[in-house]
């Protein structure tokens, strides 16, 4: 006599969804987005920021030697416009009703696509203000020619703002053209462990060690310096502006720590006393630092070098909070954050007070001028949204500021 087995009863057996709701694994905690102060009023054509990086000089104990000294003060501008930054999403009717509620589905399909896209939008913004104006997200550091649709990343920690479905375009410079065989490679699996990128074939590609990858259309492809929105790599340059630079109309190179920030380098230091040096020096210009941002490699660095000294404290930002390095500076603590999207090997000891991000409207935020979250698309039993942001990043005094280059783990 034949016992039942699954087999004979799998017809009448339950799927069990145990789950009361889906995480999204997607890169959610963004501290220096949500720290940076904003300003949601940014209309007309542009704006100008002044700084003010000399006083008139006319002084001596002479007063004749006074008289043929003075001069006036020194002004700059920085006339700052703003950037596009979009997120399409579409969904067919019937997947929106069919995952109306709770009884049909473990998410409702509509909500949770927007708050997806929202999520991906803000990223993309997260990891724009460390990088920069333009659209670089990361370099090819090898490629090998029995899988040529693998691509491995210069640097591993560049692969939190890599994504399965993104179109990738590359270049050999960071404004220069794209590369032409093929125009753009899809990516259809990560490794996060190993910084690999899997791509839809690369086969006799022009795609070389050392090119710089971007998502398609972000990049300048070698029309002027980037289609982004500014971010610290921009305000801040790793290389002191000469004689000629030109950035939103204004020539740094008259004085480039006041003009364009502070350049240090502490990779030989121990990093604690390295980043000390850097709030020393800030100081010394006159800014108050309170932040220094660095990725989650050099983050664990300080917390190694520290020990059983280090001090934390937990900060918090609305309904977000994370842990922090406590350090004595100058001028009281400085808090050390860790931040995925800022590039490892790069901190940023910064002075809030001089940055804020200049918007339309909030950014980012479901574009509805017409009063429709969504539109019916014309051709199919389908829906798009829209979701967008038109702003840029300001700094009103880049001397207090400083971007550094951290000691190597």
């Amino acid at each position: 006599m034949a016992s039942t087995s699954i087999a004979n009863i799998s017809n009448i057996l339950k799927t069990l969804w145990p789950q009361d709701r889906v995480f999204n694994e997607v890169y959610p905690d963004h501290p220096f987005v949500m720290r940076l102060p904003k300003a949601t009023n940014f209309v007309g054509d542009s704006l100008y920021l002044a700084v003010r990086y000399g006083d008139g000089q006319g002084r001596s104990v002479s007063f004749l030697a006074a008289q043929a000294a003075a001069s006036a003060p020194k002004y700059a501008r920085f006339n700052l416009t703003r950037s596009k930054n979009y997120q399409v999403y579409q969904i067919d009717g019937e997947a929106i009703e069919a995952a109306r509620s709770d009884e049909g589905a473990l998410v409702r399909t509509l909500d949770d696509e927007i708050r997806g896209s929202l999520n991906n939008i803000t990223k993309d913004l997260a990891v724009n203000l460390f990088r920069g104006r333009s659209g670089n997200i990361g370099a090819i550091s090898a490629r090998t020619a029995a899988n040529p649709g693998s691509i491995t990343l210069s640097n591993i920690a560049d692969v939190t703002s890599f994504e399965v479905g993104m179109v990738l375009v590359a270049s050999a410079t960071l404004t220069g053209a794209n590369r032409a065989t093929p125009a753009t490679a899809t990516i259809t699996a990560v490794n996060r462990e190993t910084g690999v990128l899997t791509t839809t074939t690369l086969a006799g590609t022009d795609w070389a060690v050392s090119d710089f990858l971007f998502a398609s259309g972000d990049n300048a492809n070698a029309s002027g310096s980037g289609n982004k929105a500014l971010g610290l790599a921009d305000w801040l340059p790793t290389t002191a502006p000469t004689s000629g630079d030109s950035f939103l109309g204004q020539d740094r190179s008259f004085d480039a720590v006041r003009l364009a920030g502070l350049r240090m380098d502490i990779s030989s230091d121990v990093p604690e006393e390295g980043m000390l040096r850097v709030a020393m020096e800030l100081d010394r210009q006159g800014a108050r630092p309170k932040d220094f941002i660095v990725n989650h490699t050099d983050y664990q660095s300080v917390l190694n070098s520290l020990g059983t000294k280090a001090v934390t404290k937990y900060e918090g930002v609305g309904n977000i909070g994370f842990q922090t390095i406590q350090l004595n500076g100058p001028k009281g603590p400085i808090s050390v954050y860790l931040d995925q999207d800022c590039p490892a090997g790069r901190g940023y000891c910064l002075d809030m007070r001089t940055w804020k991000f200049y918007s339309l409207g909030d950014a980012p935020r479901i574009l509805d001028l017409d009063g429709l979250n969504m539109l019916r698309l014309s051709s199919s039993d389908a829906y798009e949204g829209r979701i967008g942001y038109y702003g840029n990043l300001g700094c009103t005094a880049p001397g207090f500021n400083a971007t550094v280059t951290m000691p190597s783990s």
